[in-house]
């Protein structure tokens, strides 16, 4: 891709459904398309040892995986609570608003 285009890049609750050895080039290619001080928002599920992932995705990150690949970027929102999918399945999720050093 070329220079960055995008003051706010948004992937919420899709990275789940990705083929899990394209989810670092994903992030990185949100990263890099990103104005200086725009924004990525992301919302993922998670598979940890404390709240095992019970919906099988193809991918799901673990515990500080997404704060690690934000590692320089200034962190407006981030958390990794549990929450309740459409159908009504509890599951942890990765939520985090990052704003691009600018």
């Amino acid at each position: 891709m070329g220079s960055p285009d995008y003051g706010f890049i948004f992937c919420t609750v899709t990275l789940m459904f990705i083929d899990p050895s394209c989810a670092d080039d994903v992030i990185a290619d949100m990263q890099k398309c990103t104005l200086p001080g725009g924004f990525n928002l992301i919302v993922c599920a998670m598979n940890t040892e404390e709240n095992p992932c019970p919906v099988p995705f193809p991918f799901t990150l673990k515990a500080g995986q997404l704060r690690q690949a934000y590692q320089g970027w200034e962190l407006i929102k981030y958390n990794e609570n549990v929450g309740t999918m459409h159908n009504g399945a509890k599951l942890q999720f990765a939520t985090m608003l990052a704003k691009k050093p600018g």
